[in-house]
């Protein structure tokens, strides 16, 4: 497309923003991303206050209707009201991967409809997935904090943005074409990351030296393989503003390699 090519490049950008504010602005992403972008200054007092009224509704709201956490709560003897502090929250009995997998519908709240569910799973990067639901509510919000997190890593809607990932269920829709021409549109990238050979990894700085992405989100391990590889061959060319790294623990000389090799923070 032209408007992604040259002198087009910002006209485009700012059409993207412009547009994404417009198609959300009474939006539930609309909103949530604009009280982030607001309490994001509050005091850390003020912080508080506010997280922790949000996290005693919620234990509320699953004691009364989740059939797994009420009875998850009566094991152990607690209630909402039994919640007063932090001390007690720690109280409450922990769900690891067995268990959510185990319970799945049991957690689910009673009253809300299956049909609006929609199933996902984590990506298996510590050796075995985790299937559970979001709702649209959820996805709001999460996209809402996405927005904020890659704002403080130098991204705004209509900003190019690429993906080094390796969730299937993530990489899938983007390797449709309907999805492959509205990435084109809003500027979005993604490169899976389960082929890192280093015909794949030369074939990608390519395309990221054309793109031109102003953030990268990806993986921790492909991430820094890939910046070996760059470093290897003296490649210099790819200058996001900043990398956000998920998925992962992130070590120390994985970020310090990172962010020699592409010139921003990670």
């Amino acid at each position: 497309m032209l408007l992604l090519q040259g002198a087009g490049r910002p006209l485009h950008r700012v059409l993207v923003r412009q547009g994404f504010r417009l198609a959300n602005r009474n939006s539930a992403l609309g909103r949530n991303w604009d009280a982030l972008e607001a309490s994001q200054w509050w005091s850390a007092e003020a912080l508080r206050v506010h997280q922790w009224g949000k996290l005693q509704r919620l234990v509320a709201h699953a004691f009364n209707q989740s059939p797994y956490y009420r009875r998850a709560m009566a094991d152990v003897g607690l209630t909402p009201q039994d919640i007063r502090s932090p001390e007690d929250f720690a109280r409450l009995p922990l769900a690891d991967k067995q268990t959510i997998n185990a319970q799945r519908e049991a957690m689910v709240t009673q009253q809300f409809p299956r049909a609006r569910l929609i199933k996902t799973a984590s990506g298996g990067s510590t050796g075995a997935p985790v299937s559970l639901y979001h709702d649209p509510d959820f996805v709001a919000a999460y996209r809402a904090v996405k927005l904020r997190n890659f704002g403080w890593a130098g991204w705004r809607p209509g900003d190019a943005w690429a993906r080094l990932w390796g969730a299937p269920f993530d990489v899938a829709p983007h390797q449709q074409l309907k999805q492959q021409v509205w990435d084109g549109l809003t500027r979005v990238m993604v490169l899976p990351c389960w082929d890192l050979s280093e015909a794949t990894m030369a074939q990608y700085a390519g395309r990221l030296r054309r793109f031109r992405p102003e953030v990268i989100e990806a993986y921790v391990t492909p991430m820094y393989h890939f910046a070996r590889f760059l470093d290897a061959r003296g490649i210099t060319w790819i200058e996001p503003r900043g990398i956000i790294c998920s998925a992962e623990i992130l070590f120390d000389h994985q970020r310090d390699l990172i962010q020699r090799v592409f010139g921003c923070k990670v």
